[in-house]
Formats: structure tokens, sequence, C-alpha cells
């Protein structure tokens, strides 16, 4: 019956081709919508290495001259710096606070783009590139850092009080062949600054941007060495409300002198705030790509509809010869499969030359050639779905209709 069907396949090549070139189309779009909704979710998927519940933000702010709530008791710089001091410190005595932190940019989902390079003192390994975080040690308590070589939260903290800094996995690093781990206790410069060299003290899980960032730079912590920045609170477990309260209360907590803070915001706010446009990117994608598969189906249904309405005498012939309904349904699924599978075989040689090479320089390829090729199959069990619901109901009718009538006019 194989043998027979290819041949007659091959008999009707000039109709053939057509719906190849047509199958060819309709894979690679259904391989490129699920690749689209790939790229933007796939970052979702990978490992925080922070994590934001019970997290609050808050802005510095100083009290001009000429204000009339100036304090000409906190002019000077250092006094100021000493109100933030103590700002800081009443925080960290506060019964629902668990950590403090001061810092630059540290925080996720702000889009900062401090990034720099790290080079390695006397060595020939090619620069590791990352986001620059600068915070005081209480940054790993306070978002909750975690290591990949073992050390513990107490141990992040002596290394950043000792002026070391942290460095994380880095898929672009990697690529090149090289393991950050192996750059833990090196000695380094950061950016093109010479005159003061770091120490790497450990490598932590990747800080990215925000949930969905596919992470293709890494993190750099460094230790904040002036007493000003930034400031976020992590609270105990359940305790943000009234944290929140006694911050609106107690003027001690907010206002030391000319110096005060401001703009408490929820992490959780900051998040949504921050990711709500790509997730309606995301959302708006989805329907695309299903209006597009039931677009594509239709199209399927009417193509192969047409198909098997000219075909109506040749079923009526084979029953009347002994096929089955069965026999017959298996031969106009497998002919219609097998002509699906040749133009993913030749779409796929084509994008896997002359597409996904490009897309590899720009994600990598770490893991994308097994996340590629699944994303074919994907898109070839969608559109082979899409061909045996085509052909089922057009089938099944056209083996009702009694051979008699159906070969009246042959």
């Amino acid at each position: 019956m194989k043998r027979k069907l290819i041949k007659q396949m091959c008999h009707e090549w000039r109709d053939n081709i057509w719906l190849i070139l047509s199958l060819m189309i309709v894979f690679t779009v259904v391989w490129g919508g699920l690749w689209l909704i790939y790229a933007q979710v796939y970052g979702y998927f990978i490992p925080r290495g922070y994590d934001c519940t019970d997290v609050y933000s808050l802005n510095v702010r100083i009290i001009e001259e000429g204000s009339p709530y100036y304090d000409e008791e906190g002019k000077d710089i250092e006094t100021k710096r000493d109100d933030f001091r103590t700002l800081i410190n009443r925080l960290k005595a506060h019964p629902t606070v668990e950590s403090v932190m001061y810092h630059w940019g540290a925080l996720p989902y702000n889009y900062n783009y401090m990034g720099t390079n790290v080079t390695v003192v006397d060595d020939t390994i090619p620069q590791y590139y990352g986001n620059n975080r600068e915070a005081s040690p209480e940054i790993v308590d306070v978002i909750k850092l975690k290591s990949l070589t073992g050390a513990t939260s107490a141990q992040l903290k002596e290394m950043l009080q000792r002026g070391e800094i942290l460095i994380s996995n880095n898929s672009v690093f990697e690529e090149k062949g090289y393991d950050p781990i192996s750059l833990k206790g090196r000695k380094v410069i950061l950016g093109s600054d010479s005159s003061k060299e770091y120490r790497i003290g450990d490598v932590i899980q990747n800080v990215r941007r925000n949930d969905y960032e596919p992470a293709w730079a890494g993190t750099i912590i460094t230790p904040l060495d002036s007493w000003w920045g930034q400031v976020a609170v992590r609270v105990k477990p359940g305790m943000g409300k009234k944290f929140e309260q006694a911050f609106n209360d107690n003027k001690d907590l907010r206002i030391q002198r000319n110096c005060f803070l401001t703009e408490l915001e929820r992490m959780s706010d900051v998040r949504e705030a921050n990711q709500r446009s790509i997730e309606n990117e995301i959302r708006q994608l989805v329907v695309l790509v299903i209006f597009v598969l039931i677009t594509i189906f239709l199209g399927l249904l009417g193509t192969f509809w047409f198909r098997i309405q000219q075909r109506v005498g040749e079923i009526a012939i084979r029953k009347i010869c002994g096929a089955t309904s069965r026999n017959i349904l298996n031969r106009v699924m497998t002919e219609g499969l097998l002509l699906l599978l040749i133009a993913a075989i030749i779409s796929s040689a084509i994008m896997w030359i002359f597409v996904i090479p490009g897309l590899f320089e720009k994600w990598g390829t770490t893991g994308m050639e097994v996340r590629t090729f699944l994303l074919q199959l994907g898109a070839l069990i969608l559109v082979a779905l899409g061909i045996v619901a085509s052909l089922l109901y057009p089938a099944l009718r056209a083996m009702r209709i009694e051979p008699a009538l159906a070969v009246k006019e042959e």
C-alpha cells in the first residue's frame, strides 16, 4: 500500500509541489510564531538570583536652604551623612524590619545600564561584562543573593565588607569557554580604571533587571564605600502593613534634620508596573499567534476539502475493490502527513543553514540547539494536528457517499 501511495504521489507531482510549497510556508510561519513567544517568555523560567518579596524601596532627599523646614545645624556634608546613617540605624532597629541596605541602582526592575567590563589582572582571559550594582553588604540579606559555590549569606556579606566584589554566572562569558567560578579569588580591575584592583570573592546567581530578561549580561556586586544612596528595606514576613503604618506615622523613621526618606514603594508594585508592558506584549503576541493558527487551519481545511472532493470517485472505486473505511482514512492521512514531512525537512534545512546561525549569534548556543529543535518539533506537531483535523471530516464525508453515486460520472 505504501509503495502504491508513493507511486501515486509521484504521478501527481505537479499538484503536490504546490501543496508542499504551501506547507513549507505554513510550517515556517508557525515555527516563527512559536519562536517569538519563546523569545519573550523563556527568561521567566530561568532561575532568578533575587527575591524581592517583602522588600520596600525608598529615596533619599535633602531639604534645601530656603525651605521653611531647613535646619541650619544639618547643612554640612558630614552632618548630612551622619543624619543619613542615623535614619538607617533607626530603620534597622524597628521591630518589623529584617534588614536595610543603601545602594545605587542595585534593585531589580529599574533598568539600570551601568554595565562595565571586568578584566583579570595579568591574564589573557576575555573580559567579563556585567551590570554593576553598588550596594552595602546588606544587599545579600535584602534581596537574598544566592551563591553558586555554596557560600552562606554571612560569608557573602563578609566578602563585601572586606571590599571584595561578587560576580554572577554569565551566558556570553560561558559561550567563550570560560566558567565564571574559575575567576573566584582572582584580582581584577573594573572598566578602564587600572588604579584600583578588586578581588572576586564569590560567584552568585545572576540578578536580572526583570523576570523576562534573557540574562545576556552578568551581575557585578560592588561594595558601596560611602554612607549615601537609595535605601531598600526587607521587612519580616507578614509585617508589611505594620511597617508602612509605622513609617507614615513615626516622623523619626523618615526625617533627621535636613535628611529625609520618601517615596516608599513596595517592590511588588514596582515589579508589576515595570513588567506590565512586557506582559501586555506577550498577551498580544499569543493572541496574534492563535489568530494565525486559526487562519492557517481554515486554509488547510479548504485546501484538503477541495483535494478530497476531487477524489470522491477514487475513494468509491477503492471501496468497491474491498478497501475498508479505515484503510482509506489511513491512506488519506498518511499522504497528508508525508507531504508535511517533506515540507518540514526542506524548510528546516533552509532555516538551519540561513536563519538559525544568525539567531545563535544573538542568543548564544548554550542549550539553543535543543530548544530550537523542540520548537520546530512543536511547529510540526501543530501543523500535523491541523492537517489531520482538516482531512478527517471531508474524508469521512466522502466515504459515506454510496459508491454507485460516486462513480456515476466515471
